[in-house]
């Protein structure tokens, strides 16, 4: 939103830094993702694949090995 810009801004971020914090991204197992519903696709799978098994518990290294089988 604005407001966070302006705020980040104000710590004397620049917009690539604001840019980066506020689009996370995760690296596991070779795969770089942003969400849940991206690291499915990449694997192949529907997309709450990944959310239904975190929420079984199982780590992304898990999910990435099981996706692999």
């Amino acid at each position: 939103s604005h407001g966070y810009v302006h705020i980040m801004k104000a710590k004397h971020l620049s917009y690539e830094e604001i840019i980066k914090r506020a689009t996370p991204s995760n690296h596991v197992g070779g795969y770089s993702f942003s969400t849940n519903v991206d690291l499915s696709r990449k694997l192949g799978k529907y997309p709450f694949y990944v959310d239904s098994l975190r929420k079984k518990g199982l780590s992304y290294e898990e999910i990435i090995k099981k996706a692999k089988e």
